[in-house]
């Protein structure tokens, strides 16, 4: 299942909370290569209010980098972008999915890549792979983004950001 408000989507697990980071008309939707293999339903808890269950800058979060939209090359793309708080220690890692560069013969992306600004003021981009923790103090911004032409990518990669104290 799949959450998108405004240009903000990724991909979303029953019973963890997520935070849209703009405001926007909410849809909900199933991006499955099969989707005659759909069964089931999924809980939708939905605030649409900064409140203290919902903080700005959860200490856990996850968000859904895709591999065509979030793909920077020669075609275009974005990168997904977050904000967080300034000076903290942030663990990032891959905790699902899959990344496609060719349909055609099913070859996989291992990683994907944060470009971030490391105090005081170092621009820096870092691998985030499968089964690795990473770790990052930042600035207050993090972007996630893979790298291809993009033309043949499918899927994508859940990614849990947890602040942690190093």
């Amino acid at each position: 299942m799949h959450f998108r408000v405004g240009k903000t989507y990724f991909g979303i697990t029953n019973g963890v909370e997520y935070l849209a980071p703009e405001d926007g008309q909410i849809m909900l939707y199933c991006w499955d290569q099969r989707p005659d293999n759909n069964r089931g339903s999924i809980g939708v808890k939905i605030i649409t209010e900064q409140t203290d269950m919902c903080p700005e800058f959860p200490k856990d979060r996850r968000i859904y980098v895709d591999a065509i939209q979030n793909c920077l090359g020669p075609y275009g793309g974005n990168y997904y972008h977050i904000k967080v708080k300034r000076n903290t220690v942030y663990e990032i890692s891959i905790e699902s999915g899959e990344a496609v560069f060719n349909t055609k013969d099913g070859a996989k992306m291992l990683n994907l890549g944060v470009m971030f600004v490391e105090p005081p003021r170092k621009m820096t981009i870092k691998p985030i792979g499968h089964a690795k923790k990473t770790y990052v103090t930042t600035e207050g911004n993090l972007y996630f983004f893979f790298v291809d032409d993009a033309r043949l990518n499918r899927g994508g990669f859940n990614v849990r950001i947890k602040e942690v104290n190093k």
